[in-house]
């Protein structure tokens, strides 16, 4: 039950990073947006999904993996290549806040 508890936090955590993600990059560039692409519900579901289970790891491998993650899947978007790099920025901009809260989150646990 624990862990479920933990998942559903990351996961209140880790949804924000990718909607942050993709207002900056919609402020920033005209066009090409993403939600533009087919399956686009289900790419954004299953990497939330993935993202979150990414939290379970300790910072530095978590933020390498949850790197590799977000990577995976902004290259499954129908977008440009330097608008794919664009938004993968933002990506990790966002983990690394992400990152910061949760250790936040757990130093108050302690």
């Amino acid at each position: 039950m624990v862990y479920f508890v933990a998942f559903v936090l990351f996961g209140l955590l880790t949804s924000p990073c990718w909607f942050v993600a993709v207002a900056l990059y919609s402020s920033t560039v005209e066009g090409h947006l993403p939600s533009a692409t087919p399956e686009y519900d289900n790419i954004v579901a299953m990497l939330i999904f993935f993202a979150s289970l990414d939290c379970f790891l300790p910072n530095p491998a978590g933020l390498l993996v949850g790197a590799i993650t977000w990577a995976i899947g902004v290259a499954c978007l129908s977008l440009p290549t330097t608008r794919k790099l664009l938004l993968f920025g933002y990506l990790m901009l966002t983990c690394v806040v992400e990152r910061l809260a949760e250790i936040g989150v757990l130093e108050l646990t302690k």
